[in-house]
């Protein structure tokens, strides 16, 4: 019952795990974790009034936000070519879905390619060491298609299990190959952005 509560108010992921001592065994835990709807319900009036005063900043922060996603792109592009010259075709970086749409970019979303830029059929050898030895340098960053993230289509077992398959969405399965998230924050800087893109970068160099 308490694993239950704990997913369906919208402890996705990883976020079950920061009950601490109140959190339930991991085996119950993971019978929930992708069969229970997630509503998203973790607003409480503490909540509530620690968000009010922030709308006012709201846009200042999106502002931050994106100013700081350019900055970590074009240092990634540069240091990139600076390694080996060509090589920063090997990251598509994921633009925003619509032009309408005013973009937060509080993560950036690439997609890791081949060596002569184009899209690789199969998941790149060195993803996963590539992903373990960023989160080893204390960067948040995953693939989407790692079935435990909420974005992937696997994790949804809660619409209808026999339906959620690796082969019912085959173009959405060969699109989330090698696309990974990586987490920024509104008071992230240029100083820590360029260090973020060496990071990166000698990551993937070792690594593809």
């Amino acid at each position: 019952l308490q694993a239950f509560f704990i997913f369906s108010a919208g402890s996705y992921e990883e976020l079950w795990k920061k009950h601490g001592p109140m959190t339930p065994p991991e085996e119950v835990a993971l019978q929930y974790k992708y069969t229970t709807v997630n509503k998203s319900v973790r607003m409480t009036n503490m909540q509530g009034a620690i968000m009010f005063p922030q709308l006012s900043v709201m846009s200042e922060r999106i502002e931050q936000h994106n100013s700081m996603y350019a900055f970590l792109m074009a240092a990634t592009k540069e240091k990139m070519e600076a390694a080996s010259p060509g090589s920063s075709k090997q990251i598509y970086y994921i633009p925003q879905v619509h032009g309408l749409v005013g973009p937060v970019y509080d993560s950036m979303q690439m997609q890791f390619r081949k060596g002569d830029g184009s899209i690789a059929e199969e998941e790149l050898p060195g993803l996963n060491s590539f992903l373990k030895d960023m989160q080893a340098r204390k960067h948040g960053i995953a693939k989407f298609s790692d079935p435990a993230n909420a974005r992937n289509f696997l994790s949804w077992q809660y619409l209808k299990p026999d339906d959620i398959l690796p082969d019912a969405l085959p173009k959405t399965r060969q699109h989330l190959l090698n696309v990974v998230d990586l987490r920024l924050l509104c008071h992230d800087t240029e100083v820590e952005m360029d260090k973020l893109a060496s990071d990166l970068v000698e990551c993937f160099k070792l690594h593809f």
